[in-house]
């Protein structure tokens, strides 16, 4: 926190890194501490609430969109069969008959949570909204009816968005590069086989239609960037 880069220390490079991993979609000082024991991260709890702290007010923006998406939910529980935008109108949601909330993506795909629920609950701070839905693994025989209630909240409705838009913007990238020998994609990698005497070239091509927002106007001025390298083998 604060310094130039040059300044920075490789056990504050880590931190940052967690921070990062950690607290993008609301999570808070725990989220931090849970986060940091994979990365053999240490640091007192008063040091893990104040770098939430910091974090998110330096980040007044993502705050911001936490809690426009959660509003937008809350709305669209409250108000079924009636759409709620948010994200500047690229994002709406609505409830169905059967209390499915579906949530559009820029791109034109949904996400559903299904069974999803609005409640009211007493806390220590007041009166809290509660986000709820039912999550599990579908079934022909189960179906949806006897999966336990999840809660969610604005920044995990936040996450589900980003990897879906991130998905999508995967899932371009492919379509672009169909024909390339494409052998498999990992996350946010694509992974091709190419003759040795093109690799250089196909590199160079890949990097640059993973760097393009897609064709159409979903995606028009997203800022993306890729890296990538050549080898004989995967690795990571």
């Amino acid at each position: 926190y604060g310094g130039t880069p040059a300044s920075v220390t490789k056990a504050q490079r880590q931190i940052g890194k967690v921070a990062e991993l950690a607290l993008g979609f609301g999570g808070g000082y725990k989220a931090f501490e849970s986060m940091a024991k994979n990365y053999g991260v240490k640091v007192p709890v008063s040091e893990a609430k104040e770098i939430v702290k910091k974090w998110r007010a330096a980040r007044p923006a993502v705050v911001a969109l936490w809690d426009a998406v959660e509003t937008c939910a809350i709305d669209a529980a409250l108000n079924p069969g009636k759409k709620q935008t948010c994200c500047s109108g690229k994002v709406y949601m609505v409830l169905d008959d059967m209390k499915n909330l579906w949530i559009h993506l820029p791109a034109g795909r949904f996400i559903c949570l299904p069974g999803f629920r609005h409640s009211y609950e007493d806390g220590k701070h007041g009166t809290n909204s509660r986000l709820q839905y039912k999550r599990g693994n579908w079934t022909p025989k189960q179906g949806a009816r006897d999966w336990p209630l999840a809660d969610t909240y604005g920044g995990s409705l936040v996450e589900s968005l980003a990897q879906g838009i991130a998905r999508d913007l995967l899932a371009c990238a492919m379509m672009e590069l169909e024909g390339w020998g494409i052998v498999m994609h990992v996350h946010d990698e694509i992974v091709c086989e190419v003759e040795a005497d093109v690799a250089e070239e196909c590199l160079e091509s890949m990097v640059d239609v993973m760097s393009t927002p897609p064709y159409g106007s979903w995606a028009r001025g997203l800022p993306l960037a890729a890296v990538g390298e050549i080898s004989e083998r995967f690795g990571k």
